[in-house]
């Protein structure tokens, strides 16, 4: 690689200046070298993680009850969505997205003791915080729906989110779902930014109504 190429530069051109005055050129060499490690090791870390976590472009909390995604999202995403890794070898090969993510992120819905519209409402703008672009916000005294868009910062790659909050005895019981329109390895990051969404919206919560709690376990679970 790139890396290794100028790391044995480096270390030639320390190897050259070592024996010569002055030495300038072995500090310049030992500073490249550095440099070259680093972006080596880097390099390899990415790597690693890459092969450590499931090739998947989705997260849910709720695999066995899907939340449906809007049709104008479905009309930007094209294709439809096949759930499946493809049976190439690895570790995760031909598992569904739902083993695949749940041995790896083992999402669960949160239970938040406040009445759904309520919960709907925090939940957009706990989206917002995060940075989701919020497109739909929908309750009723049973149910409510969030959905919005996610543009990655650097890449400028599009995840669609749709957020489900049902009625419960004492409360509400949310579930998320974040999908990439690029179908390639998100490293996590559809996981991870469930996980965010829904710990900043347990902790809006906390005193939202008169002793409001949240629970980040399914109901039965």
């Amino acid at each position: 690689s790139v890396s290794v190429a100028a790391g044995l530069a480096a270390l030639c051109a320390i190897a050259l200046h070592a024996a010569q005055a002055p030495r300038r050129g072995v500090i310049i060499g030992v500073a490249a070298f550095t440099v070259a490690m680093l972006i080596g090791f880097r390099i390899y870390a990415v790597q690693a993680q890459r092969l450590s976590l499931p090739p998947i472009w989705e997260a849910q909390t709720d695999w066995s009850r899907p939340i449906p995604l809007s049709a104008e999202a479905l009309a930007a995403r094209g294709a439809g969505d096949e759930p499946r890794i493809a049976d190439t070898g690895g570790r995760w090969a031909g598992q569904t997205f739902e083993q695949a993510q749940q041995a790896a992120f083992p999402l669960r819905p949160v239970r938040i003791a406040a009445s759904p519209p309520v919960v709907t409402q925090a939940t957009a703008e706990a989206a917002r915080r995060n940075g989701w672009r919020v497109t739909r916000v929908e309750a009723d005294d049973a149910s409510g729906r969030v959905e919005g868009r996610y543009t990655s910062r650097w890449y400028g790659l599009v995840s669609d989110l749709a957020v489900r909050i049902t009625a419960t005895a004492d409360g509400s019981l949310v579930d998320a779902r974040s999908s990439s329109r690029t179908h390639a390895h998100d490293m996590g990051a559809n996981a991870r930014r469930i996980e965010t969404l829904l710990a900043d919206l347990a902790f809006s919560l906390r005193t939202a109504e008169p002793g409001a709690v949240a629970d980040r376990s399914a109901e039965g679970g």
